[in-house]
C-alpha cells in the first residue's frame, strides 16, 4: 500500500484470504464457531478486495487465483450447510468462481491455475451429485445426472493427457494425476460402485504420498476426506476392508 503497488496488493490480499480460510477451516472442527465465523468473513471480505483490483487493473494472473479461492470458501460453507438448496446453491456459486478462475488463467497463460481450477471444478462433482440425491430423496443417480457430473472431471482428464504430451511440464504435474484419480474415486463412490472407488482412492492417495513436497502437502489436507468417505460407507465389514487396504498401502 505504502508503494502504490496493486499487484502485489492483489497477490498478498488472496494469500492472507487463503490463511484466514484455512485458520475458519481449523477452527470449525473444535466447534469454535464463533471464531470461525470471524476467520471466514474476514477471508471472504480479502478475496472480494482482492476480486475487485484485479478487475479494475486486468490482473487475470491474480485473478484467476482470487476467484479460485473464494469458489473454495464457498465450497466450504455448502459442505457445511444442513439446507439442501441452500447448498447446492453454494456449490453452484462456487463453479461459477472456479469457471471464472479458469478463463482468466487461460488469457494469462497460468497452466498452474487452469490445472488448479480445473481440480476445483471436478472437486465439486460429488458433492453437488449427493446433494441432489438427497434433495430428490432417491438414492439412484439418473444416467443425465451422471453424464453433467462426468463432464467437469472429462475436462480435467482432457488436459492431463494433452499436458502429459507437452516437452516441459510444471513441476507439480503428477500431483493432478492424482487428483484426478482421487475424484474418480469420489465420482464412483457416489454411484455406489465402492470396489472401483477403492481402486481409484488408493491409486490417487498412494501416488500423492509419493510425492515430497508439494505431493504430501495435499496428500495431508485431503486425508479428512478419505476417512469421511469410509465413515460413509455404513457397513462395518467395507469400513475395515477399506481400512486394511490403505494400512496395506502405507
Amino acid at each position: 500500500k505504502v508503494a502504490n503497488d496493486y499487484l502485489w496488493q492483489a497477490s498478498a490480499l488472496h494469500s492472507r484470504g487463503e490463511s484466514h480460510r484455512r485458520i475458519a477451516e481449523t477452527l470449525y472442527g473444535p466447534g469454535r464457531f464463533k471464531a470461525y465465523h470471524e476467520y471466514e468473513a474476514r477471508a471472504h471480505d480479502d478475496f472480494q478486495q482482492c476480486i475487485v483490483i484485479c478487475n479494475q487493473y486486468n490482473f487475470d494472473g491474480e485473478l484467476s487465483t482470487a476467484v479460485r479461492r473464494m469458489g473454495r470458501l464457498l465450497h466450504d460453507q455448502a459442505l457445511r450447510e444442513t439446507d439442501i438448496k441452500k447448498r447446492l446453491d453454494l456449490l453452484g456459486q462456487a463453479r461459477d468462481h472456479f469457471e471464472q478462475g479458469l478463463d482468466a488463467a487461460k488469457r494469462s497463460e497460468n497452466t498452474l491455475e487452469e490445472f488448479e481450477n480445473l481440480t476445483e471444478l471436478a472437486f465439486l462433482v460429488d458433492d453437488r451429485l449427493q446433494a441432489q440425491k438427497q434433495l430428490s430423496n432417491e438414492d439412484i443417480l439418473s444416467p443425465e445426472q451422471i453424464q453433467d457430473g462426468d463432464r467437469d472431471i472429462e475436462h480435467l482428464r482432457t488436459y492431463i493427457k494433452q499436458s502429459t504430451k507437452a516437452k516441459f511440464k510444471i513441476y507439480q504435474f503428477q500431483v493432478f494425476v492424482h487428483f484426478l484419480e482421487m475424484e474418480e474415486g469420489a465420482f464412483c463412490f457416489v454411484q455406489r460402485d465402492y470396489k472401483n472407488a477403492l481402486k481409484f482412492y488408493l491409486d490417487g492417495y498412494k501416488g500423492l504420498a509419493g510425492l515430497p513436497g508439494y505431493g504430501v502437502a495435499r496428500y495431508r489436507q485431503h486425508l479428512g476426506h478419505l476417512f469421511k468417505r469410509i465413515r460413509e460407507l455404513d457397513n462395518p465389514d467395507e469400513e475395515r476392508r477399506w481400512c486394511q487396504a490403505f494400512i496395506r498401502a502405507w
